[in-house]
């Protein structure tokens, strides 16, 4: 139990006004290639390409900052089955909702939350905040991270893990340049459908410590197996996606 005391201090010692608000752009693209030749129709490929602009604010808290990221606007394209899903009237209900994520070390800790969970355009929007919040140190010029997320909502639990090895490659000024190589697993269940697989990312990334980057880009590769009743055999999955993020000035 916190004593009265203690508690009055984390009170006075609490969370401090807002910093100045950022305004970033985030380009990201995905491409999904479906093997459904178990099912008797060949390969299915579908392709997201959205744009989505943000106001971010941080503040400080106990131990590490609140960030709170708006979605100011997103635009987005789409083919194939995620054409049914990603169309631009669901990209505009997104416009005023939010991300928030608690920062330690000037890394995310735990997963983002997002105001809305009920809408698949926010899964173009939720690399932004660990993009440029990527645990970047000081004095460092390698190291190593663990990077944690569990996604859940109405129709999906996701667990990803990974290490990330990072290398600083350059300073200018205040800011470093940096390079990370990462590898992990991915598993959950969706829609009663249970997935599995590995994941590989690379990062690029242009930061002060403890962020947030100015820039960031980051490629990701997943291969996965699904497992469904409705497929004699597990499916096979991959995506790629690939995200910049640059601060407008």
């Amino acid at each position: 139990m916190v004593s009265g005391m203690l508690a009055l201090l984390t009170l006075v010692a609490g969370p401090t006004g807002p910093e100045a608000p950022q305004r970033y752009k985030m380009d990201v693209m995905i491409s999904q290639v479906l093997d459904l030749s178990a099912m008797g129709m060949g390969e299915q490929t579908s392709d997201i390409n959205g744009t989505v602009f943000f106001t971010l604010t941080t503040s400080d808290t106990t131990d590490g900052q609140l960030a709170h990221a708006v979605i100011d606007s997103m635009m987005v394209t789409a083919t194939g089955q995620a054409a049914m899903q990603f169309s631009q009237s669901v990209a505009d209900g997104l416009k005023g909702e939010y991300i928030h994520a608690y920062i330690k070390d000037g890394k995310v800790e735990g997963t983002p939350t997002p105001s809305v969970s009920g809408n698949p355009a926010m899964a173009l929007a939720m690399p932004f905040v660990s993009a440029v919040f990527a645990g970047v140190r000081d004095g460092a010029k390698t190291w190593a991270d663990t990077i944690s997320t569990v996604t859940s909502n109405d129709q999906s639990t996701m667990n990803a893990q990974s290490i990330v090895n990072w290398t600083v490659t350059g300073m200018t000024g205040d800011e470093l340049q940096l390079t990370g190589e990462g590898a992990g697993t991915v598993s959950g269940e969706q829609a009663g459908n249970q997935i599995s697989g590995e994941v590989t990312n690379t990062w690029t990334l242009t930061s002060v410590v403890g962020g947030p980057a100015t820039k960031a880009v980051l490629e990701s590769s997943q291969d996965l197996l699904i497992i469904t009743m409705q497929a004699p055999e597990p499916i096979a999955v991959q995506v790629t996606t690939s995200a910049t993020v640059v601060e407008i000035p």
